[in-house]
């Protein structure tokens, strides 16, 4: 897995790319935490080329969101692959975390 930051006015977007399971799940805070220590902004996590997330992937998603909210923070997500929102509402991090169908909508939902 591999993690692209890109920063806009109102938020700090970071592209997953890759797998993230039981063996890259660990490196998920490692690799995106350091993205967000300079910034407050909202973090904006675009799974569009993110292609495959088992339990573990799940797992350390809640914890990153988890982490943020202590911190205050607001994290949302945009361009999930089909079939992955079904899999994000059944593990429930859709109650933490808002899905938009797209960066844009992700972007503009800051906006207002």
């Amino acid at each position: 897995m591999h993690v692209f930051a890109k920063e806009f006015d109102e938020a700090l977007v970071l592209k997953l790319c890759g797998r993230l399971h039981s063996r890259t799940a660990p490196m998920l805070l490692d690799e995106v935490l350091p993205h967000t220590e300079d910034s407050d902004k909202t973090i904006i996590l675009d799974l569009e080329n993110l292609y495959s997330l088992n339990s573990a992937g799940f797992h350390s998603l809640h914890m990153l969101a988890c982490k943020l909210d202590d911190a205050n923070r607001r994290m949302l997500f945009s361009s999930c692959p089909p079939g992955m929102e079904d899999r994000l509402h059944c593990a429930r991090l859709c109650d933490c975390v808002a899905i938009y169908p797209s960066l844009e909508d992700a972007l503009t939902s800051l906006q207002s």
